[in-house]
């Protein structure tokens, strides 16, 4: 399936663009209908990253960011997923 790349594609684009919202919502939906596909660590990552950035998504980034660790130890950006998480705790998330 050719969908996950895309999207995921489509979201950097947008990231880039500063489309933030719209790149969010495309990153949920590679959770949401693709959550097997290579492209859910990425996403879940920079979702996170997007929800921490207002104070009324922090707990929302720390579940995101605890399910990526648990669902995906082995994944490339797991390291990076830690450390996010780190700062959020500290954050008093």
């Amino acid at each position: 399936d050719e969908r996950p790349p895309v999207l995921a594609e489509a979201a950097r684009i947008a990231q880039r663009a500063d489309l933030l919202s719209e790149a969010a919502l495309i990153r949920e939906r590679i959770l949401s209908e693709f959550p097997d596909s290579p492209e859910v660590g990425e996403a879940a990552l920079a979702l996170a990253r997007y929800r921490a950035a207002s104070r009324d998504g922090v707990d929302a980034a720390i579940a995101l960011l605890e399910d990526l660790i648990i669902s995906r130890p082995n994944a490339a950006v797991v390291p990076d997923a830690r450390v996010e998480l780190e700062r959020l705790r500290g954050r008093g998330g």
